[in-house]
């Protein structure tokens, strides 16, 4: 559904920038996406590399940062977009990621309903075929916007908040599957989603350098955290 994607992030990026010139507000931190970027072989993903999104999602998030940008330059309002890679984990299990879109939690719900897990796609050039993704805590995302906000010089306009580290669909179900003492639960295998690169892992280089970033809690962590 682009049109909601775009009403959204972009028409709520746009309505908060016009808030922001109205009032005088000068700093401001965006929630973007490695989303924005285009497939490719590399190990890390670095923000100098093509943004060239898959999806209406990414496209969105770009356009944001661009917008973001263009008038933070133009305003003198500092700004920054922190590219998250995939989020996991809860300060509390309250708080717990319930998105139907999302692998862990869509894991935690099979199992609840007495179903098995599935794949999307098992054919990918990877060691074992599935798709590997950058899992980093939503704690330490919070760290990082802290970082940011708190930073007292000028920062990158983009910036990558990940471990520098990458997982395997495969071997996040085997973590959630373990954790819930459900092992011998088999997984489901089904056709691949368009727009699934084979691999995305962040470089967290330039987030370390600019503003001291590290991420500190493991996977096996933030999948214990979620229960």
């Amino acid at each position: 559904n682009p049109l909601k994607y775009y009403e959204n992030n972009v028409g709520g990026t746009l309505n908060l920038l016009a808030a922001m010139s109205a009032k005088g507000v000068k700093t401001i931190v965006f929630s973007s996406s490695a989303a924005v970027y285009s497939p490719n072989d590399k190990d890390a993903v670095e923000e100098t590399d093509p943004t060239v999104p898959l999806s209406p999602y990414g496209a969105t998030k770009l356009l944001s940062e661009e917008l973001i940008s263009s008038v933070g330059n133009a305003e003198r309002i500092s700004h920054v977009s922190l590219r998250y890679f995939n989020v996991v984990g809860s300060a509390i299990p309250e708080f717990g990621d319930n998105s139907k879109d999302n692998l862990v939690p869509k894991v935690f719900l099979a199992l609840k309903s007495g179903k098995r897990p599935e794949i999307y796609g098992s054919d990918y050039p990877t060691p074992d075929g599935t798709c590997i993704r950058d899992y980093v805590d939503v704690r330490d995302i919070a760290r990082a916007h802290l970082a940011a906000a708190n930073a007292t010089t000028k920062l990158p306009d983009t910036m990558n908040i990940g471990t520098g580290r990458g997982a395997s669909v495969r071997e996040i179900i085997k973590l959630v599957l373990d954790a819930t003492k459900k092992s011998d639960t088999k997984v489901i295998e089904v056709e691949r989603r368009a727009g699934d690169p084979a691999f995305l892992c962040a470089d967290v280089t330039l987030a370390k350098s600019a503003m001291g970033f590290e991420s500190k809690y493991s996977l096996e962590e933030s999948v214990r955290s979620l229960f």
